[in-house]
């Protein structure tokens, strides 16, 4: 049998916020995670002139935009890739099934 309890706005509000807070935190906890990986990779000398344009997640999607000052080919992509989908598997970051997206 199905019962149903009258929640009050106030109390829908509190726990949507709640909800998003703590979404927030574990998004923002990812982030700088992959920002201190990016900089560890960043002091290599093939990467040192690389810097991080953006990062956006969301979910189970990860987009991580890079530049250089010299040449931002495929195989430094790939590389920084590679590395940040070994830690993130390694620490479960972001669950068993994910999208990793480096440009």
């Amino acid at each position: 049998m199905w019962s149903f309890q009258k929640v009050s706005e106030r109390e829908r509000f509190s726990s949507l916020f709640l909800f998003l807070v703590h979404e927030v935190k574990i998004s923002m906890s990812v982030k700088e995670q992959i920002i201190n990986l990016l900089q560890e990779r960043f002091e290599a000398e093939e990467f040192n002139d690389c810097f991080i344009v953006e990062i956006n997640h969301n979910n189970s999607k990860l987009e991580v935009f890079v530049d250089s000052d010299s040449t931002m080919n495929f195989e430094k992509c790939r590389i920084l890739s590679r590395h940040l989908e070994k830690e993130i598997d390694e620490h479960g970051w972001l669950g068993e099934k994910y999208t990793l997206e480096v440009s």
